[in-house]
């Protein structure tokens, strides 16, 4: 129930609404979705991101969700190690030989 003890709907939930017919943000991996329906949980690698109207859709890594780097499997990575380097929600690079990857003061990090 939302706090005005309604039943959860598209009336009066910007988020998503749980089993239990609560309305949410909408915005966690778990609990996703958006215009008062249903709440899924994102299946992995995919996150949860903001729809910019309220609430969230499951979607792949890329550069609106991701500070770091998408790796071959479309997860996440924080773009810092020398395997798997990158900033921006581009795709992950190895650092080749001397070249270690340098973080970014705003996410991920370049091979220098």
């Amino acid at each position: 129930m939302t706090d005005a003890g309604e039943a959860c709907s598209a009336f009066n939930c910007e988020g998503c609404c749980t089993d239990d017919g609560r309305c949410v943000d909408g915005l966690s991996t778990l609990a996703c979705g958006s215009s008062g329906n249903r709440c899924v949980e994102c299946s992995s690698p995919a996150m949860c991101g903001e729809t910019g109207v309220g609430g969230g859709t499951c979607e792949m890594c890329n550069p609106f969700n991701c500070d770091g780097c998408c790796d071959e499997t479309d997860t996440c990575r924080s773009g810092t190690d020398d395997l798997a380097c990158g900033h921006a929600g581009r795709a992950c690079t190895a650092c080749e030989g001397v070249a270690l990857c340098d973080p970014r003061g705003t996410g991920g990090g370049i091979c220098r």
